[in-house]
């Protein structure tokens, strides 16, 4: 029994993520965010309990419940530690109301590992964070040991269709905080990288004998003022052709009539090792910039050797409607500034040396799909 009279029946943990981009902070692009993790373990095998946190709020579509960074350093539920000088951050951010989140933590088997986790959300590039961390610098997140922010409770039995006023008051439960779990993060302000804008172009027929061949473009601009070079390896837009597994990784696509989606075919292949080369092949590298654009070209075809099919899936008569697939073409980690041509110079030695890039201080090149759906209706 604890010194307040409550049996412990639920902790708190923090977990660091296993990427590097889990340790790093970046002030002027997101980053850090949704990376790391608060663990919550309930010790009572027997009922339902509940954790109540204005910090907490569930995850959209069964994803994982929510830790807001700043909302859990305002209320106390955490801390933030520079490391160099051991002191604890003040952090005073805007108030503002916020309704309790809760979680359910329903009776295990047994109270082993965390039962529950929630990801530690936050807006890198928010003026709170340029003002209170120094670029450069290690912090730490850490429970605190006797704040607020967090609290649980228990209730017994109840049968709905009871009187209200019979409803039993809540029981309190004692609320352990592994204040020795910690997460870890140095801080940059590096500029943030450029973007890429998406733009679909094809034509308004698709003749489904195959001829002329259906082929669409996607056509990549970017916002960035000087030449940048790509590497476009292990994406779908990949020169290596088991990078591809289907035309749904390039586009969306569905019946105006219907509105169900195109099931386009999907191919998958198994290798004992990585078939890749060591090094892309040029290939793989592209160029965009002021007044140069990418284009990725791509001819849909009929099932059969050599092919991913896709061109079967379509009917004759119909019209459809189609778009980047946004969910696959999402960004490039790795890129610099500078031409193709000067950064594919020398040996292999020497190319992997310069492309061997800090990809948590580059930061990732991502895709802004830009126009709406184009439509294309579907002939013999």
């Amino acid at each position: 029994m604890s010194a307040l009279g409550l049996e412990p029946a639920v902790s708190l943990r923090l977990r660091q993520g296993d990427t590097d981009s889990s340790a790093v902070l970046q002030l002027n692009r997101q980053s850090f965010s949704n990376l790391n993790y608060i663990e919550i373990t309930t010790f009572d095998t027997s009922r339902l309990s509940i954790l109540v946190s204005d910090a907490m709020y569930h995850g959209v579509g069964g994803d994982l419940d929510r830790l807001d960074l700043s909302h859990a350093l305002q209320s106390g539920l955490l801390e933030l530690v520079a490391v160099d000088k051991g002191y604890v951050v003040p952090f005073h951010p805007p108030k503002f109301a916020r309704i309790p989140g809760n979680v359910l933590l329903h009776s295990p088997d047994s109270p082993e590992g965390g039962q529950k986790s929630a990801r530690i959300e936050v807006d890198s590039t928010s003026q709170v964070w340029k003002t209170c961390l120094q670029p450069g610098k290690i912090y730490e997140l850490r429970l605190s040991e006797h704040g607020g922010g967090a609290w649980a409770y228990h209730r017994e039995p109840w049968h709905p269709a009871s009187p209200l006023e019979q409803m039993p008051p809540p029981c309190i439960l004692h609320l352990l905080r592994d204040t020795t779990s910690t997460i870890r993060f140095i801080v940059y302000n590096d500029p943030a990288p450029p973007t890429l804008f998406a733009n679909l172009v094809m034509p308004k027929e698709c003749h489904r004998s195959g001829s002329p061949p259906f082929k669409f473009v996607i056509e990549f601009s970017t916002d960035s003022k000087q030449t940048i070079t790509i590497d476009k390896s292990e994406t779908p837009l990949s020169s290596f052709e088991y990078d591809l597994h289907g035309v749904h990784q390039l586009l969306d696509c569905e019946d105006v009539e219907t509105g169900s989606k195109v099931n386009w075919p999907r191919t998958y292949c198994c290798f004992d090792g990585d078939p890749r080369p060591k090094f892309p092949e040029d290939d793989d590298f592209v160029e965009v910039g002021p007044g140069k654009i990418w284009r990725f070209e791509y001819v849909i075809e009929e099932d059969g050797p050599g092919s991913l099919g896709g061109l079967e899936t379509l009917k004759v008569g119909h019209t459809y409607k189609a778009g980047v697939a946004a969910k696959y073409l999402k960004g490039f980690p790795r890129w610099l500034v500078g031409k193709k041509e000067d950064l594919l110079k020398g040996n292999l030695a020497e190319k992997q040396e310069r492309w061997n890039i800090d990809r948590a201080r580059n930061g990732r090149v991502k895709v802004n799909v830009r126009q709406a759906s184009v439509r294309f209706s579907v002939v013999e």
